[in-house]
């Protein structure tokens, strides 16, 4: 009985160290994984903060009609309003709410992230080209619209013609 006794006490002990070293092993893992965590915060943090704090400078930038989100970050890294576009892909995917609208804004790379999708996801904030036109009695159509047409670049006289035509 006794050497059975002891060697019942040398395998509970034997035991005993192999769940310490689990303890320890499990023990550095997680600290491992929380130090490993908290880089990959601050990396994360510091990269969706404005890209220049100082620059307060105004900035237009377009989102087309029908351009996907993937899309309208990499122009937004193109014309250096973010600093990274995978940490912006990444913020994008974590507030999956988020939506972008066609227009055009004023942004400042001053604007964080979070502030430029904030912009860009609400239509109030895209600037808006709204022309008052006053027509006058004895005035014809054609006259409009050569005036309409002298007055913006991107809009022919044929074109303000044709649209007069529509019903």
């Amino acid at each position: 009985r006794d050497k059975k006794m002891g060697t019942l006490i040398s395998n509970e002990s034997s035991t005993d160290r192999n769940i310490k070293f689990l303890q320890k092993v499990a023990g550095i893992i997680l600290i491992f994984l929380v130090i490993c965590l908290f880089i990959f915060a601050c990396v994360f943090g510091s990269n969706v903060l404005p890209v220049d704090a100082n620059d307060t400078n105004t900035y237009v930038f377009v989102v087309n009609q029908g351009e996907s989100k993937i899309q309208v970050i990499h122009n937004l890294k193109e014309q250096g309003l973010i600093k990274n576009e995978f940490f912006a892909k990444l913020y994008l995917k974590t507030n999956s709410k988020l939506q972008f609208y066609a227009g055009t804004y004023n942004l400042k790379k001053s604007m964080s992230v979070p502030e430029i999708y904030d912009s860009i996801g609400n239509t109030k904030k895209a600037l808006t080209e709204d022309v008052t036109v006053t027509f006058l009695e004895g005035k014809r159509f054609t006259d409009y619209a050569k005036v309409i047409s002298e007055s913006f670049e991107n809009i022919t006289y044929d074109e303000v013609i044709d649209k007069g035509k529509d019903k």
